[in-house]
C-alpha cells in the first residue's frame, strides 16, 4: 500500500478549484456544470483512496481543519470581491450596496469560528495524547526529566548530630550497576 500521500498538496488543490469555480460562476453559468463534475468525481476519487488505497502513517487529530476552513472562507471572500467587481462594470449600484454588508458577515463569520474552534482544534487532547504514547513510547525529543530541588541536595545518611563511622563509610562509598560491588571514592 503506498502511504497516505500529501493531503496537504489534496486539499489546497481543491480549495483552490473551490475558490475558482465559485468565482467564475457568476460570469460563466457553464462552469457550474464543470465544478460540480470535477467535485463529484473528485469525491468518489478520494474516498476510494483514502478509504482503501492510502495507509495513513499519521494522525493530524483535526489540525487540517482550520487551516482548509479558511482557505474555503478565503475562496467566498474572493467570490464576493469579483461580484463586486461585475457589480461596477455592470452598473448596479443596489446589488453593491447588498454585497458590502455580506462581506463583513463573512469576516465576522470567519473571526466567530476561529475564535470559538481553532484553539481546541490546535491541541491534541490529553487522553489522546496518552493513549498515543502507550501504543509508540514517548517521543525522544519532548522527554524533559524533572529534578526536584530537594533531589538535587545531598541526603543525609545519618540522624542529626549523630556521627558513626559507618554513616561516613556510607557517604564516602558508591555501588556498581548490578549493587553488589563496593567502590570506595576517594
Amino acid at each position: 500500500h503506498p502511504n497516505g500521500g500529501n493531503i496537504e498538496r489534496t486539499v489546497s488543490t481543491v480549495a483552490l478549484c473551490f475558490a475558482i469555480a465559485i468565482s467564475y460562476s457568476v460570469i460563466c453559468p457553464a462552469m457550474v456544470l464543470v465544478a460540480m463534475l470535477y467535485f463529484f468525481m473528485a469525491m468518489i476519487v478520494y474516498r476510494n483512496q483514502l478509504l482503501y488505497v492510502y495507509t495513513h502513517e499519521r494522525e493530524s487529530a483535526g489540525v487540517l481543519f482550520p487551516i482548509v476552513f479558511r482557505a474555503l472562507i478565503t475562496g467566498v471572500l474572493i467570490f464576493q470581491l469579483v461580484m463586486m467587481g461585475v457589480f461596477v462594470v455592470n452598473g448596479s449600484p443596489s446589488s453593491l450596496s447588498l454585497l458590502v454588508p455580506l462581506l463583513f458577515v463573512t469576516l465576522t463569520f470567519l473571526l466567530f469560528c476561529e475564535n470559538a474552534y481553532e484553539s481546541s482544534s490546535r491541541f491534541l487532547p490529553l487522553a489522546d495524547a496518552a493513549e498515543l504514547d502507550i501504543i509508540h513510547g514517548a517521543p525522544k525529543a519532548f522527554k524533559v526529566e524533572f529534578k526536584h530541588p530537594s533531589s538535587l541536595a545531598p541526603a543525609k545518611l545519618e540522624p542529626e548530630g549523630v556521627e558513626t563511622d559507618s554513616y561516613k563509610h556510607l557517604r564516602r562509598a558508591s555501588f556498581s550497576a548490578n549493587g553488589d560491588t563496593y567502590i570506595p571514592l576517594p
